[in-house]
């Protein structure tokens, strides 16, 4: 009787992307929507960043981004 055949599992490789780094910023004269707005605009336009989320009410923004923003 033969063993039966052994076949090693299929070896695959993840890539997984870095999960994105979120810094909070307090932002004292954003205290309007458009403010806000116009902030989160540029924000978002910069290479690395992943979300921009802004308050005028607590005057804060949240900004998530991979790695190093250029």
């Amino acid at each position: 009787m033969s063993s039966p055949a052994t076949v090693a599992p299929e070896r695959r490789e993840e890539t997984h992307a870095p999960a994105p780094d979120v810094h909070r910023f307090r932002v004292g004269d954003m205290d309007c929507p458009s403010c806000v707005k116009k902030i989160e605009g540029r924000l978002r336009a910069v290479d690395g960043v992943v979300e921009v989320l802004g308050s005028p009410l607590s005057r804060t923004l949240t900004v998530r981004h991979t790695g190093t923003v250029s």
